[in-house]
């Protein structure tokens, strides 16, 4: 029996990546859990959710990001474009599963952009988005090396490890860190991340994270500590961030998003 219960997790990680090259598809959009799939209303069959960006680096002036999500009970996609004008601009889709295990659940993401951009991550949540308690958090990520502007901010060619404890009275609290294992950059970023949930649909995110590393090997190394503030009012959703240092470069990015879901 537990065999043929990996055996059906394997497959439908399978069926995920294929169903998702077939139709040609950001980078790994949240490998952890960072925020989550919306709760269908009654009678849905699909949750979606519009946000709009602005990213205003130090250096390089503004960009804007316009991003759309659906989500069922199990599976989310997206399609966005980022617009740096006159230096960069990229289209994405993409799609990421989360099947139930035994312990936890198992979440495959994969992704294509424009630039011949390509990468995956497969995580594992030792425990459900809805239970409380002690839960693991183990995954890794890899992309094609091809152009890419990287919207989380972290490695996308690494290994993610540690944990998460969620309770009704403290809301939900990860500690995880991101390190490249793959191109000697030294890059690792460690997040301290705080979600609770009110009444009347309000929620509050805060991610702590803290950064170090080189955009290439043997290059200068760049360290920056920041945080992002998430405000949930009902469809409405407002994010305001500070990101010095951003993607291992001298430059610092003040981010402001707001979302609206329907």
């Amino acid at each position: 029996m537990l065999v043929k219960g990996v055996f059906n997790t394997y497959r439908k990680v399978i069926i995920l990546i294929l169903l998702a090259m077939a139709s040609g598809v950001q980078a790994i959009e949240d490998r952890a859990d960072v925020d989550p799939n919306d709760e269908l209303d009654t009678g849905e069959k699909i949750s979606w959710k519009l946000t709009a960006s602005r990213y205003t680096n130090s250096l390089q002036g503004a960009s804007n990001d316009f991003n759309i999500r659906g989500n069922t009970e199990n599976l989310a996609f997206w399609v966005g474009y980022y617009d740096q004008p006159k230096i960069f601009q990229q289209t994405r889709v993409g799609m990421e599963y989360s099947h139930p295990l035994p312990l936890g659940r198992l979440i495959g993401s994969i992704q294509i952009a424009t630039e011949n951009f390509q990468g995956w991550s497969l995580t594992w949540d030792g425990k459900n988005a809805d239970e409380h308690g002690f839960g693991p958090l183990l995954g890794i990520g890899r992309t094609n090396l091809k152009p890419y502007y990287n919207l989380n901010f972290d490695p996308n060619d690494s290994v993610l490890i540690g944990g998460s404890f969620s309770s009704s009275q403290t809301g939900k609290i990860m500690l995880y860190q991101i390190y490249d294992d793959r191109l000697h950059t030294g890059q690792k970023v460690t997040h301290l991340v705080w979600r609770r949930s009110y009444a009347d649909g309000k929620r509050i995110t805060i991610d702590a994270f803290t950064r170090s590393g080189a955009n290439a090997p043997g290059k200068k190394v760049y360290r920056g500590t920041g945080m992002t503030a998430t405000l949930d009012l009902n469809d409405w959703f407002v994010r305001f961030g500070h990101d010095p240092n951003s993607n291992f470069s001298p430059g610092n990015i003040i981010r402001v998003a707001l979302g609206y879901r329907y």
